[in-house]
Parts: C-alpha cells; sequence; structure tokens
C-alpha cells in the first residue's frame, strides 16, 4: 500500500471564504468517488490555527504505485490541479505503508 498526503496552504490574499476555494474543495472531496484507484481518502481543514500549521490536509491510500499514477493522471485530478493552482500552494509526500 501507498500513502499520498497533500498538504495545503492558502496562498497570500485568498481568504478561506473564497468561492474559488470552496468549489476547489468540493473539488478534491469528489475524486474518490470518480477515480477507482484510491482505496481510502482523509480530507479536512486544519483545527490547530496554530502560526506554523497548514490550512488543508488530504490523506490518500492506493494499493501500490500505479495505482496513484492512474490517479495522477486522472481528467478530474487534471481539474483539480489547475482549480487549486492560483489559490493553494502545496506540499506533498508519498511513502509505502507497513502493515
Amino acid at each position: 500500500m501507498l500513502r499520498h498526503i497533500v498538504m495545503f496552504n492558502l496562498k497570500d490574499g485568498v481568504a478561506r471564504d473564497d468561492p474559488r476555494v470552496d468549489k476547489a474543495v468540493r473539488m478534491i472531496a469528489a475524486l474518490p468517488d470518480q477515480i477507482d484507484s484510491v482505496v481510502e481518502a482523509e480530507l479536512g481543514w486544519d483545527t490547530s490555527r496554530k502560526p506554523h500549521s497548514l490550512d488543508y490536509a488530504t490523506l490518500w491510500k492506493f494499493h501500490d504505485a500505479e495505482g496513484l499514477a492512474r490517479y495522477s493522471a486522472h481528467p478530474a485530478h487534471l481539474a483539480v490541479l489547475e482549480a487549486t493552482r492560483d489559490i493553494f500552494d502545496a506540499k506533498i509526500a508519498d511513502y509505502l505503508l507497513t502493515e
């Protein structure tokens, strides 16, 4: 199994109540139902509100790297990349799960 983590910060000048943010978050939340290689997904806004915390986090689980590759190339995911480009800065980490 493979874990794919994406953590987002709103870009300067973009507020959480910006309609573009709402649209992008709804698009992200719809991905598990649109892409069959997603095994599991957790999504949510940061609740700590600490100065060093990030704003939004997503955790994805895939059976393997090929599943992540299919997800990454899927048109719905590519649309999310386009929708988030101007509103979020993202950091990504992928790692193998040991279960």
